[in-house]
């Protein structure tokens, strides 16, 4: 079992990461009077050009999913929430601040973990916390059927979605249905303890043989799931963790 020390770093990392990633976008006045090194300011931006060529390149061939894909990086920020939006959010569905965290793996990361799980034509991808569609876009790219949820809906690209034969809606991933999926994505790395074991319970309902693979953190429920593989990928704050699991 992998050591829940080394999630607790990973968590951490993600968390300065991706709000070091949010200052570059959109506060560089708050990242001045930040901790936040400009070496780590300037390293995720450069992360993010590099992998913007790398996806774009992925997807030249799939001119609806390049739409998307383009759709995602000129729309308003999906990393900041108004403050009425996180305290209607958290209220409504018993969330803590740290649920609503944004990031997301590139396209050209989660397409390479799918196609490596056995992602294609016939299987069915999930994303339960999909945000712009990264994941879906790279689960299309890959011939799979793709299914999102968030509880946000303001990042959800329905048109874009729609275009792809692609399902999103919101909702709470808690009260997702899975029973017919064959993989499942979770970017869950600062989502709360209680959050996660939610989840995992709704988890139990996916079908023997599916995939699910956690970002961060595996599923702790090693009667119902077992690891398979752990890796790393890149994602909007850096090099993450991804522990993918099995349903027994």
């Amino acid at each position: 079992m992998i050591g829940r020390a080394r999630f607790d770093v990973s968590h951490r990392s993600f968390l300065v990461n991706e709000r070091c990633a949010s200052f570059v976008a959109f506060a560089t006045l708050r990242a001045m009077s930040s901790s936040l090194s400009v070496l780590q300011l300037l390293s995720v931006a450069l992360l993010r050009v590099v992998a913007g060529v790398v996806d774009g390149a992925l997807l030249l061939t799939r001119p609806r999913l390049l739409r998307w894909w383009w759709a995602t990086k000129t729309a308003p920020s999906a990393y900041a929430l108004s403050a009425f939006e996180q305290r209607l959010l958290t209220s409504r569905h018993c969330l803590v601040d740290d649920d609503l965290v944004y990031g997301e793996a590139f396209v050209s990361s989660a397409w390479w973990l799918l196609k490596r799980h056995g992602a294609g034509v016939g299987s069915v991808v999930v994303d339960l916390g999909c945000g712009r569609g990264a994941v879906l876009i790279a689960a299309r790219r890959c011939g799979a059927e793709a299914r999102g949820v968030d509880v946000v809906e303001g990042h959800l690209l329905l048109q874009h979605a729609g275009d792809n034969g692609v399902v999103v809606q919101v909702g709470d991933a808690r009260a997702a249905d899975v029973g017919d999926v064959s993989h499942v994505w979770l970017s869950w790395a600062t989502w709360s303890a209680p959050v996660r074991a939610a989840l995992t319970k709704r988890l139990r309902s996916l079908p023997g043989g599916a995939i699910v693979m956690g970002v961060v953190h595996g599923i702790d429920d090693d009667d119902e799931f077992e690891i398979v593989a752990t890796t790393k990928a890149w994602c909007s704050w850096g090099r993450a963790d991804i522990v993918v699991s099995r349903r027994r």
